[in-house]
């Protein structure tokens, strides 16, 4: 990572451990023998878990707002996200295989909506946390989640 400040090069090495241990957790997931109904139900609890803890979510908006801020790591840290969500994306694309349905817009539309939506209500928690509560929030994320992929 020549031409990065340490600073940067720390970050990123974080972000390769976070989007690993990401992909990780999904590999797991696919990994199993599960109906495709109750796979779906896994990874919708996986979303709003993950998604529902507002200091994860604002970890993950740190790197972006850190990528904003700082242009000469920001190509890096945008190949991560865009390789990860490709990632996700595959794994979405495999449900929806699975479940004998068409997706509603694109894996990769879905994908970046979900993680947008947690961060911006994670956004709103916390700059106002008397605005929703957390369980709210999650309650938020799972009909989100629920109406975007269709069931």
């Amino acid at each position: 990572m020549h031409g990065h400040s340490p600073a940067g090069e720390l970050i990123v090495a974080v972000l390769e451990r976070e989007i690993r241990a990401a992909n990780q957790s999904l590999d797991a997931v696919f990994a199993r023998d599960l109906p495709p109904k109750e796979r779906l139900a896994v990874i919708r609890s996986i979303y709003i878990s993950m998604s529902g803890d507002p200091s994860g979510c604002m970890f993950w908006m740190g790197i972006r707002l850190y990528a904003v801020r700082n242009p000469d790591v920001r190509p890096k840290i945008a190949e991560l996200f865009r390789s990860h969500y490709a990632e996700v994306a595959k794994y979405v694309s495999r449900m929806y295989e699975e479940l004998g349905t068409e997706p509603p817009a694109p894996p990769e539309v879905l994908t970046i909506s979900l993680i947008a939506q947690a961060q911006g209500l994670a956004l709103s928690l916390m700059v106002d946390p008397d605005v929703i509560s957390v369980e709210q929030f999650q309650q938020a994320l799972g009909i989100y989640f629920d109406r975007l992929i269709g069931i």
